[in-house]
């Protein structure tokens, strides 16, 4: 009976641990598939009457669809989506695991707070009195025919716009408590900035006073966010350049976070250059055909993804000849510009405001990603020749 309890006592210990030690992810994650249900959620939106504007803007049902529905889809799918967006740039910045938060973690779970408060604030605001007109125009007999007619071509009913508002006030729900993860953890990370640890240098100056004794042959700290390093006291070598010596045990995060930040920048170039439409329902309607071009152009994106986010990792561990490689990719995304974006744009099936955004998109993302490769290069050069400065 002792032994079952202590069993049982060390399971919920370990399970308490868990959620200790994982907290910080665990919400992350949980922020980050809420942006994700929201995003869905306001991409769907429009579903259960996407063609009603057709009846024309004095048509109550076209006027209620073109002119109100539509208006608060599209501003519902603008915040969710840069919400999104700044959630994955907190995730780049390492918000879900960094024990010490620098500025750019603050600002970055801080935005997307923010984000999250005026997304959740708008669909509350926004959806009862939405949902109001459509139900009372719904009930109207005068336009009941109108609405048959629209619910066989959109495959709806009553009940399904009804469902749309429901699971609106779920993601409502859902965005709260994320907003409250978010929040919570901005205020741990404030609170734990008033502990200032040890650096790398304050430790070095109490061993060269001899304020410390290093026991054993290294002092390691598992601490990847702090300044401290292995120092190794058996070679009895001088470093005399401790910035650089710090390479050798830090990562290469400035150049991670551009080549991760120009991923998110072609994603989005992408994504608007191909799924771009005027939404109106007519015969004169403006949207991207996909054609065979098209076809090739995702899938070129999803391979050079796939070797972006590869190249992200090695220039973060110094790696040169993943600088070439990152040059390499940096051209194909160049090529890129005038392949899928200029054909549609000459076929006359994107605006030139989209046109310019788009390539002003990948122009920034071709010079993060040659900027990354050129810190990496050069910072990979400094670190080579102070190892062999110490005969490493």
């Amino acid at each position: 009976m002792q032994k079952e309890k202590t069993n049982k006592k060390d399971i919920l210990g370990s399970i308490q641990y868990f959620f200790k030690s994982k907290l910080q992810q665990i919400l992350f994650g949980f922020i980050i598939f809420v942006s994700i249900v929201a995003l869905a959620y306001s991409a769907g939106f429009s579903t259960g009457w996407a063609v009603g504007d057709s009846f024309g803007k004095i048509h109550p049902i076209g006027k209620l669809v073109g002119q109100e529905a539509n208006s608060i889809n599209i501003v519902m799918f603008t915040f969710t989506l840069i919400t999104i967006i700044f959630a994955v740039i907190a995730l780049m910045f390492g918000s879900h695991n960094r024990k010490k938060y620098y500025w750019t973690n603050f600002a970055s779970v801080g935005i997307l707070s923010l984000l999250i408060a005026l997304t959740t604030g708008y669909m509350a605001v926004t959806l009862p009195g939405l949902e109001k007109k459509f139900i009372d125009l719904m009930g109207n007999e005068l336009y009941a025919a109108d609405w048959k007619l629209l619910f066989q071509i959109n495959k709806s009913s009553v009940g399904e716009i009804q469902t749309i508002f429901s699971i609106g006030y779920g993601v409502i729900v859902l965005s709260i408590l994320s907003l409250v993860a978010s929040l919570y953890v901005l205020f741990v990370k404030v609170r734990e900035t008033k502990v200032i640890p040890t650096t790398y240098s304050e430790m070095m100056q109490k061993i060269e006073l001899g304020l410390v004794q290093v026991v054993g042959v290294k002092k390691t700290s598992i601490d990847v966010d702090s300044e401290s390093i292995n120092i190794n006291v058996t070679e009895g070598k001088e470093i005399t350049d401790i910035d650089t010596d710090k390479m050798r045990y830090q990562m290469n995060n400035k150049s991670y976070l551009m080549v991760m930040l120009s991923v998110v920048l072609i994603i989005i170039a992408g994504f608007i250059t191909i799924t771009y439409s005027s939404f109106t329902a007519t015969s004169d309607e403006i949207r991207v055909t996909p054609t065979i071009t098209t076809a090739i152009d995702v899938s070129a994106l999803i391979i050079l993804l796939l070797a972006t986010f590869l190249a992200a990792e090695k220039v973060k561990v110094y790696q040169k000849v993943w600088v070439r490689n990152l040059f390499i990719i940096a051209a194909i995304n160049l090529v890129r510009i005038f392949f899928e974006p200029t054909i549609v744009f000459n076929r006359g099936e994107l605006p030139f405001v989209r046109y310019v955004i788009v390539v002003v998109l990948m122009v920034a993302a071709i010079a993060l990603q040659v900027l990354g490769a050129v810190i990496t290069y050069k910072k990979a050069k400094r670190l080579e020749k102070h190892l062999k400065e110490l005969g490493e």
